[in-house]
């Protein structure tokens, strides 16, 4: 049996390698997102969210996630990767990862040309403000 849990290692160190700090449980709104790449130098902000199968769910998350972030990607285990209607996320411009012990992207997350900067701005502060206060629990991810 797969967990979310288990997808979390493969893709945050999938984002380091593309020199992204990585940070998990970012509030937004009522939610949470799973993952939140950030490059202050870029200022770019990458979303993820994860799911073992349930892909319906993580497109709904990661719809809300473009109000903040310049790229949105859902990571899916790779033993049901093979059932997500890629037209959906091709649609709404929305990445895939294949997660197994590796992360292989299937669909290439588009530049969001929608994205709202005060809300961005929100998300990077919350970042910013817990990173200076050496907040363990929301900095760097270390599941």
């Amino acid at each position: 049996m797969e967990y979310e849990e288990q997808l979390i290692l493969p893709v945050k160190k999938f984002l380091a390698k593309q020199h992204y700090e990585v940070y998990g449980e970012i509030p937004f709104f009522s939610k949470k997102i799973d993952l939140i790449g950030f490059q202050k130098a870029l200022d770019e902000v990458v979303a993820v969210e994860l799911k073992v199968k349930n892909w319906k769910a993580a497109l709904r998350q990661a719809i809300t996630d473009r109000l903040c972030s310049d790229r949105v990607y859902v990571g899916i285990s790779k033993t049901y990767v093979h059932r997500v209607r890629t037209e959906f996320f091709a649609e709404w411009g929305i990445g895939i990862l294949e997660v197994d012990g590796n992360v292989r992207v299937r669909r290439q997350a588009d530049v969001n040309k929608g994205i709202h900067s005060s809300l961005k701005k929100m998300v990077e502060s919350y970042i910013l403000e817990k990173k200076s206060q050496g907040d363990k629990l929301v900095g760097p991810t270390s599941r």
